[in-house]
């Protein structure tokens, strides 16, 4: 059976978040700058609609993985096959859903349109880092690597040289998308993933799949919820303007966010073929490291990153800590349930009793998260709703903190039933060491003034700011390779990556 290499993996797919929080902020620059608030909130609203729209690839993703991990192969194969046969339905309840923006907002159908093609290319993106997540977990970040520089030039070229505005913002995620979705299917195809010669659609496993329905719907709402955040603001408060507000939180939590995403499919993996403490420890440890430099980061310079988005959403800096905090214990029980569902055997040799399945943890770990989630929106409904705030940042701010305080609260219960399913070791060092470094840099960015910098001239900021954060990076880097015994091994790993040796934990 095929390895997975976890620090590799981990390596290179950290490489391509640093990567990507670049990027995205001078995409996020250029679109923000460049965009009416208007057109901004409906840019936040249209990849909301498309990630909701493409969740529902997670019904058969979830067995696919599990399926292929387990060694039947040809599960890839079929549910690339639902999930092509899948984009016909899927567009068409995109255009039913911007059609219902149109009659809230009074504008914006055309774009819906506009972005079917994103659509389509997102529902094979998902189902594609569902497969890679699991086989070839470091090609997520190859792919990223290719996607994130293609967006920030075609950016450039079409919304600001060619000054096509958020048709041009549209167009640059489209093509950069397809491209970097080709180049995974292929490397999966060359090695051996997807294949012509196995079976490409089966009746009887589609069947066992959807039998069990229940489990990965839980799954795909859990998805639905989470990526909808957007779209369901503007539904409560009729307005685009909060979720514009809401977009310069969301791009901050994105990389927080996506280092779960990443992080969880490759433990997964590995808990799946082997459970092992050890490897439960070794991916916190890298979750913790990984997230102590951003959070500080966050924190300390919300307002200086909200002034270089654009000048005028930078009362909205506020949003950024509130949501970064949601990232972090989201994905803090995102990482305890991959675990959790990891190590569950309910399925191993088929789909066979519901009773089993439905006291089993792959049905109460999804339940209790979609409940949570659920309880954040009707929170932040009744919030909303049942006081005249008379305020869109208020109003973007109640929504931000509504997200978190759920998962906080069934956070202990995630971790008590991993602690339970794979006896492990916390990493306390590794803990102490990431708060000490994150409170020495956040002491840095204060004493040094970089906390402070007000000028509104992107240009003038990023010259002022990055010095600093390249600083601080360096400085957070030593103190975790002085006070972290792990740390210098890792850094060990890294530079044998680098030297193309191949790392095995």
């Amino acid at each position: 059976m095929d390895r997975i290499r976890l620090r590799y993996a981990s390596i290179i797919n950290y490489i391509s978040l640093l990567y990507r929080i670049l990027i995205a902020i001078g995409f996020l620059v250029i679109i923000s700058r460049k965009l009416s608030i208007e057109e901004f909130g409906l840019w936040g609203i249209i990849l909301s609609l498309t990630m909701i729209t493409s969740s529902i690839v997670r019904l058969w993703g979830f067995w696919v993985q599990r399926y292929y991990s387990r060694g039947l192969k040809e599960s890839a194969n079929i549910g690339l096959t639902l999930s092509v046969l899948y984009i016909i339905p899927a567009t068409i309840v995109f255009i039913v859903l911007g059609y219902v923006e149109e009659l809230i907002l009074g504008w914006g159908f055309e774009y819906i349109l506009y972005s079917t093609p994103l659509l389509m290319l997102t529902i094979l993106n998902v189902y594609n880092s569902m497969v890679a997540g699991i086989s070839k977990p470091e090609l997520i970040g190859y792919s990223s690597f290719i996607y994130e520089s293609l967006r920030i030039i075609l950016a450039y070229i079409l919304v600001v040289a060619m000054n096509l505005g958020l048709l041009g913002a549209i167009l640059s995620l489209e093509i950069s998308l397809a491209i970097s979705i080709a180049y995974s299917y292929v490397m999966l195809y060359l090695n051996g993933v997807y294949s012509f010669k196995r079976t490409i659609f089966s009746s009887k496993i589609v069947a066992e799949w959807f039998k069990a329905f229940y489990i990965p719907l839980l799954n795909m709402i859990l998805a639905f919820l989470r990526t909808g955040v957007r779209a369901y603001t503007s539904w409560i408060t009729a307005s685009e303007i909060p979720v514009a507000y809401l977009n310069i939180g969301f791009s901050s939590h994105v990389p927080l966010m996506r280092m779960s995403d990443v992080i969880a499919p490759i433990l997964y993996a590995r808990v799946l073929r082997k459970p092992r403490g050890l490897d439960v420890e070794e991916m916190l440890k890298i979750y913790i490291v990984m997230s102590g430099f951003l959070l500080a980061t966050f924190f300390s310079l919300s307002k200086v990153i909200a002034l270089v988005y654009n000048p005028v959403y930078v009362d909205a800096h506020v949003i950024i800590p509130l949501v970064s905090v949601y990232a972090l214990v989201y994905g803090l029980t995102s990482i305890y349930a991959t675990v959790i569902r990891g190590v569950e055997h309910v399925d191993e040799k088929g789909i066979a009793s519901h009773r089993k399945l439905l006291s089993s943890y792959l049905f109460k770990t999804l339940l209790i998260q979609v409940l949570a989630i659920l309880f954040a929106y009707i929170l932040s409904f009744v919030l909303v709703r049942g006081f005249a705030w008379n305020n869109y940042l208020l109003e973007a701010v109640v929504i931000a903190l509504s997200l978190s305080i759920p998962f906080i609260i069934i956070l202990p219960y995630f971790y008590v039933t991993a602690m339970k399913v794979i006896p492990h070791q916390i990493p306390v060092r590794e803990v102490l060491s990431t708060l000490i470094s994150a409170l020495t840099i956040s002491l840095y960015y204060k004493l040094s003034g970089a906390s402070s910098i007000t000028t509104h001239s992107f240009w003038v900021a990023i010259t002022l700011l990055l010095p600093h954060i390249i600083i601080a990076a360096i400085l957070y880097l030593a103190l975790m390779f002085i006070l972290s015994s792990w740390f210098r091994g890792l850094v060990k790993a890294g530079l044998k990556t680098i030297g193309l040796t191949r790392i095995y934990y």
